[in-house]
């Protein structure tokens, strides 16, 4: 049983001014990305992509943001029940904020979405995407067309949603299709390999996401995992491309050891959540197996846990944003949406990402 909380005029003000801020936050980031994108040169061009990516970006928002609305009521109530005594009663600004000091949010809704087979098959997906493929593809895109501020798109996608952040950013590269200023084409040039500034990052980020399956809430080295992947993918957005003694390496090189990694480690969760429903190996080929494979994720995606709908949501609209703006830059076809969804976003991203951005020229009409 939880204790009560009362008498804690200090921390319950800390309390309050935390969840505030977290809400304080998210607007302040929405103000800043949005104003940067209507002061754009092209904002006036390519308007019916532009409106696409706009409908996507509030398309997502809501469904996501439904799920995680659902979720602050579900731990509050659990909250309130866990307590064994009757709380309707008090005022309503004394059980928030004895439900904002009882419980941890963050790593409440964390551990539900990485602990259970096809919890963590969905969330898997998305962490080696974001840490990954779009993390690179935010430094080397957002630096090329000389998009402003791209740490905000990152830390608004862990706050918000990633594939909220990701249709934004995409708007901003539609609206920036030539980088202006000298000095962004210096770092350009300079990013014609990835540095250790970059790479490095990723390849620690990847790291936890490994872990991630082997940590508990009891000793702490869940949580600790969940901070440092989450702020290490901020170390490439704030940093110039430098390597040091480091060598760079090719984008096609990394490309290849993004996707490989990601499609690994998916085969790896796809393993587990197989063995959790079948009975022996000869029974994963069977098309039983691969129906109850499907309905379970299924279930849990939409029926199993607020946040955990949230996420697995993020990652479908994750999935068909990257399948629109494939098809809108030319770099890859429509089979990308299928292949995302079998072989995972993760490991489809970083091909995508790294063809596209290059446009076709417009065809040529002949004069009569």
């Amino acid at each position: 049983m939880a204790p009560y909380v009362t008498n804690m005029n200090r921390e319950e003000f800390v309390a309050l001014t935390i969840f505030t801020s977290y809400f304080a936050i998210i607007i302040a980031l929405f103000v800043l990305i949005l104003t940067r994108l209507y002061d754009s040169p092209s904002r006036h061009e390519r308007r019916r992509t532009r409106w696409v990516f706009k409908l996507l970006a509030i398309g997502s928002l809501a469904h996501t943001w439904r799920h995680m609305f659902s979720f602050l009521v579900w731990s509050f109530r659990s909250y309130e029940d866990s307590l064994g005594q009757e709380t309707s009663g008090l005022p309503k600004m004394t059980r928030l904020t004895s439900w904002l000091i009882g419980s941890s949010l963050f790593e409440q809704a964390w551990a539900a979405v990485c602990f259970g087979p096809f919890n963590w098959w969905w969330s898997q997906q998305l962490c080696l995407y974001t840490v990954g493929a779009w993390t690179v593809f935010l430094v080397v895109k957002g630096r090329e067309h000389g998009v402003r501020h791209i740490w905000a798109y990152m830390l608004l996608g862990q706050l918000v949603a990633i594939s909220v952040a990701s249709n934004l950013f995409y708007l901003a590269l539609i609206l920036r299709p030539t980088t202006p200023d000298p000095k962004l084409r210096k770092s350009k040039d300079a990013m014609l390999a990835a540095p250790a500034s970059l790479y490095i990052p990723v390849f620690l980020s990847l790291a936890t996401v490994m872990y991630s399956p082997h940590t508990t809430v009891q000793d702490r080295t869940f949580l600790c995992n969940l901070l440092a992947m989450h702020a290490l993918t901020f170390i490439p957005l704030i940093t110039p491309p430098i390597s040091g003694p480091l060598p760079r390496i090719s984008f096609g090189a990394l490309t290849a050891f993004l996707s490989l990694l990601s499609f690994m480690l998916h085969v790896r969760a796809s393993l587990h959540a197989l063995h959790s429903i079948s009975l022996n190996d000869g029974e994963i080929s069977s098309l039983r197996t691969w129906t109850t494979f499907a309905s379970n994720a299924w279930n849990v995606l939409h029926a199993h846990h607020p946040a955990q709908s949230s996420i697995g949501w993020d990652v479908v609209w994750t999935i068909l944003s990257l399948s629109v703006w494939s098809t809108v830059t030319q770099s890859q076809n429509a089979l990308s949406l299928t292949t995302s969804f079998l072989f995972s976003v993760g490991s489809v991203a970083p091909w995508i990402f790294n063809c596209s951005g290059v446009e076709r020229p417009p065809k040529r009409t002949r004069k009569s």
